[in-house]
């Protein structure tokens, strides 16, 4: 289990805790804020989710998740009585794929192929990685508006991604993740 301060996250695959190595606490020194790291071994065509502990949530507190370099969760996490500090739990086991369907969070096996075509195609440099982040927030009335990323530097996730471009590891996640509406 990944810590800082009382904040504490961890991954949990097919119910089982998953254990973290070579855990890293840094500075990041753009967003005034500590970044912790570490990685996990996944476990190919098996689901795993993201939990997550805030053990003094007293504001709210914006969290999202990305996989392979790609949004795939946002939600605000507000405490139990307000202004109220309260230990607050959440797993992200699914993400939405449409108004009506969820799609849990799965490895996969990265398809990789020798044709040419693929071998100038961008890589996102956070391919084969599971970002949560959480951010201080303040609640402002707003706008929708319609959500839009730029998936061009990204392979569609489970490839195929040209054997040369291939990071340590193996897996990516799958699913059709898109962006949320983050209303």
């Amino acid at each position: 289990m990944v810590q800082s301060d009382s904040f504490s996250a961890w991954i949990e695959i097919e119910g089982v805790w998953t254990e973290e190595y070579k855990e890293e606490i840094t500075e990041d020194e753009d967003e005034d804020g500590l970044v912790v790291t570490c990685w996990i071994a996944s476990e190919e065509a098996k689901t795993f989710s993201v939990h997550f502990k805030d053990e003094s949530c007293s504001a709210p507190r914006w969290r999202s998740l990305s996989a392979d370099g790609l949004p795939v969760y946002g939600r605000v996490l507000e405490p139990k009585c307000k202004g109220c500090p309260s230990e607050v739990t959440r797993a992200i086991k699914s993400v939405p794929v449409s108004s009506t369907e969820m799609c849990p969070l799965m490895f996969l096996k990265i398809t990789m192929t020798d044709d040419d075509t693929y071998m100038d195609s961008p890589i996102n440099t956070k391919f084969g990685e599971i970002t949560l982040s959480v951010w201080n927030t303040r609640l402002r009335k707003y706008h929708k508006g319609k959500a839009e990323t730029d998936t061009s530097a990204a392979p569609s996730l489970g490839g195929p991604v040209h054997e040369t471009s291939k990071k340590i590891g193996g897996h990516c996640i799958k699913s059709a993740f898109k962006v949320l509406d983050q209303g």
